[in-house]
């Protein structure tokens, strides 16, 4: 496609109703009127030849082939804003920008809620998107293409693009519904050998400690299910004998909702640590400063690990 052909305007409009999935809303953001939008966005279809965004009753539903428009004229424009503008000013109260985290573990059971009652309070017109960082291969590449914000992992990556600063400490527990008939204490490891767990699938690949990892070969080769995700583990415990092993905050975070009671595993086991990692090419984003320093209060509020007591 020739860009003398194309109207470069109607990416600012396409990136306003992918962010906000409304036409109105879009309008209201650009100081545009609906039919403008409505133009806007029947030439982008034309041109594009995709339906871009398909309606519902939760508004515009993206495309594939909106997905990855976005990915690239959003990078785009802001680059263009940068360069040319120099926009080095951000305003939560009056940003109708989309937020978008990437969690380990479920972690936005813990980190979700908490953020979004920041955004509420602080930047209300604001959008906030949590994702899995599965497949985690794809992640750099998402954090640099700016389709991610953050993300919140257990390790970091080997990328020199990316900036990768140390979050939160972590632990690995046991978990069991309150009901188990045998295990209600803190278990031995022979009490561990007559059990069955269940397991989330590739947890063991990334918190996998050599130095108990006699524990870890045993829980794998006793483990008679595997689940997509940690919330799944814990509703698969709550109504049956299975255990498993979680780290805390996720078994703290979701312990009353399923019925669950918390141990130490009978091994020592290093605690892990989560990072927080984002494209250097955004740290001069004074709206992504501002969401690293969201993140930063959620964690400072959080009870220090030595301070959790099972």
């Amino acid at each position: 496609m020739k860009t003398r052909k194309f109207d470069l305007n109607l990416l600012n409009v396409f990136e306003a109703i992918y962010e906000l999935r409304n036409q109105s809303k879009a309008a209201d953001r650009l100081f545009l009127t609906q039919p403008a939008v409505s133009v806007a966005l029947s030439k982008l279809r034309s041109l594009m030849g995709d339906r871009l965004f398909i309606p519902g009753q939760g508004g515009l539903t993206p495309t594939k082939k909106a997905d990855a428009l976005y990915k690239r004229c959003h990078l785009a424009l802001e680059g263009i804003r940068q360069e040319i503008f120099e926009v080095d000013e951000f305003d939560p109260a009056t940003t109708f920008r989309t937020f978008s985290i990437a969690v380990s573990f479920s972690g936005g059971v813990i980190y979700a809620p908490r953020l979004r009652q920041i955004m509420k309070e602080k930047a209300p017109n604001a959008r906030l998107v949590v994702r899995s960082l599965d497949p985690e291969y794809l992640v750099p590449d998402a954090l640099h293409e700016h389709a991610i914000d953050v993300a919140i992992h257990y390790g970091t990556f080997d990328d020199t693009r990316l900036k990768q600063e140390a979050y939160e400490d972590d632990q690995l527990v046991l978990v069991a519904s309150q009901n188990h008939p045998r295990i209600q204490t803190d278990p031995t490891i022979e009490d561990c050998i007559r059990e069955e767990f269940v397991s989330y699938y590739g947890f063991f690949d990334k918190t996998y400690d050599f130095a108990a990892g006699i524990f870890f070969d045993l829980v794998n080769s006793l483990t008679v299910l595997e689940v997509p995700n940690p919330l799944v583990v814990m509703h698969a415990i709550s109504d049956s004998e299975l255990i498993a092993v979680s780290t805390r905050r996720m078994a703290e975070a979701t312990k009353d909702q399923y019925r669950l009671n918390v141990f130490r595993i009978p091994e020592k086991v290093a605690s892990l640590r989560a990072f927080l990692v984002w494209s250097k090419s955004i740290g001069h984003d004074a709206g992504h400063r501002w969401l690293l320093e969201q993140l930063s209060a959620i964690q400072s509020a959080l009870p220090p690990l030595e301070r959790r007591i099972l």
